[in-house]
């Protein structure tokens, strides 16, 4: 296996990992987002507004497609860039 395989699939395993970590926020943040949408009134006098739930949701999103562009970019280098 060549040197810069061995490198495309180390990377690839860290952005899986990182990509599994980016999960479970994203998950929680929409699921805060719907349950102060259902019962807002639990929610009184906290800091949990739905709106910063959801951007924060989109920007995790915003940072796994990045990711996952990145990988792509990196695997497909040479036939995207090398003719």
């Amino acid at each position: 296996m060549q040197k810069s395989t061995k490198i495309k699939i180390i990377i690839s395993v860290v952005s899986a990992f990182l990509l599994w970590n980016l999960i479970s926020p994203c998950v929680y943040l929409i699921t805060l987002a719907n349950s102060y949408k259902n019962a807002s009134h639990f929610y009184v006098g906290t800091l949990v507004r739905p709106g910063d739930c959801i951007v924060g949701a989109v920007i995790i999103i915003t940072v796994a497609i990045m990711l996952v562009a990145l990988n792509l970019v990196i695997w497909l280098y040479d036939k995207i860039f090398k003719h």
